[in-house]
C-alpha cells in the first residue's frame, strides 16, 4: 500500500517533454486531473495515448548540432534497414524519416494460431526535421544498427552577406 502512494504523489514528475530545435517550438503532455493520474490518458483519449505508448509510431527522435554535422538518432525496435525510408524532400530543405512495421505475415505454418494478446504495435510512421540553412541536404548519410537509426547531415559554413556602403548622392537644384 506504502508503494502504491509513493507512485501516485509521483505520477505528476512522468512528464514528456518534446524540444524542436526550431525556434520557439515545443510540446509538453503533462497529466490534466487526477483521474487522468489513475486511469491514463486513455479514459480521454485512446488514440493519443496508444501513440504515446507505441514507440513505433511514436520514433522518439533526438536532433543535436556539432560543429561538423545535424545528427538526429531515432528509436525503431524490432525494425530492419530495410523497413525505413530516410529521404531529403521539399528541395532539400527538410528531412523525413518513414517506416512500415508489418503485420505477422500468415503462413502456412501459424495460420491455426490464436492470439491471445497483442501489445506490439503495427503501422506506418512519418517524422519531418526542417534542415537549417547550413545543412549540406545533398551529403546526407544514415545508419542504423540494434534498432537506432542515426542520420548524420553534414554543415557547410554559411557566407554572411557583405556589407555594401551606399554612396549617398547630391540633388542638383536643391540647395
Amino acid at each position: 500500500m506504502q508503494e502504491s502512494s509513493r507512485q501516485l504523489s509521483t505520477s505528476h514528475l512522468n512528464t514528456r517533454t518534446h524540444h524542436s530545435p526550431s525556434p520557439h517550438i515545443f510540446y509538453s503532455k503533462t497529466s490534466m486531473s487526477l483521474i487522468s493520474q489513475l486511469c491514463g490518458d486513455e479514459i480521454f483519449d485512446p488514440f493519443l495515448s496508444m501513440i504515446n505508448k507505441c514507440p513505433v509510431l511514436n520514433t522518439p527522435t533526438d536532433w543535436k548540432e556539432t560543429p561538423d554535422a545535424h545528427i538526429f538518432v531515432s528509436d525503431l525496435p524490432g525494425l530492419k534497414k530495410e523497413q525505413v525510408t530516410v529521404e531529403v524532400v521539399d528541395e532539400g530543405k527538410v528531412l523525413q524519416i518513414s517506416g512500415d512495421r508489418k503485420n505477422e505475415e500468415i503462413s502456412e505454418d501459424n495460420k491455426n494460431d490464436k492470439w491471445h494478446h497483442v501489445e506490439r504495435c503495427r503501422g506506418k510512421f512519418l517524422r519531418r526535421f526542417r534542415l537549417p540553412g547550413n545543412a549540406k541536404s545533398d551529403e546526407v548519410k544514415a545508419s542504423m544498427e540494434n534498432g537506432v537509426l542515426v542520420v548524420t547531415v553534414p554543415k557547410q559554413e554559411v557566407k554572411k552577406p557583405e556589407k555594401k556602403v551606399i554612396e549617398i548622392e547630391e540633388i542638383k537644384g536643391s540647395e
